[in-house]
């Protein structure tokens, strides 16, 4: 399952008709940045914090995303040996989480639980980057 994510989801294009606002793929694509196996600067955690504050969703819904649909989606790159390195742009990712989700816009179970298992290795840069939001929203 990692394995094809890892090598599968570059460069496989499908249209997928829009179905999800600006801000939410905006969202979705640097939570989806957590899940790679690169290391951010401070500079970048920054840039990433006030993209998400311009989304205008708050830390706790950025945190719901980052559990219920990218986690699901993206976790498994962090398990893959080949995963993927290089930052994930908004149509990869548009295209990558409305097609793992059903037509209801939830994703099916099997997804949710690997998002549970795969968060957590997520999880330190999305506390930092959470905190970084927070002290936005707070000097705005």
């Amino acid at each position: 399952m990692a394995r094809g994510l890892a090598q599968g989801a570059r460069g496989l294009r499908r249209k997928v008709a829009p179905r999800f606002e600006p801000r939410r793929v905006a969202a979705w694509t640097v939570l989806a940045n957590l899940f790679l196996d690169t290391w951010f600067d401070e500079e970048q955690y920054l840039r990433f914090a006030q993209t998400l504050v311009g989304t205008g969703y708050s830390p706790a819904e950025l945190e719901r995303i980052f559990v219920t649909e990218v986690a699901p989606v993206f976790g498994p790159n962090l398990l893959s040996v080949a995963g993927e390195w290089v930052l994930w742009d908004e149509d990869e990712v548009e295209e990558l989480v409305t097609s793992a989700m059903r037509p209801d816009g939830t994703m099916p179970l099997r997804k949710r639980l690997l998002g549970k298992v795969t968060q957590g290795l997520a999880r330190p840069d999305w506390i930092r980057l959470k905190s970084l939001v927070e002290a936005e929203i707070c000097e705005t």
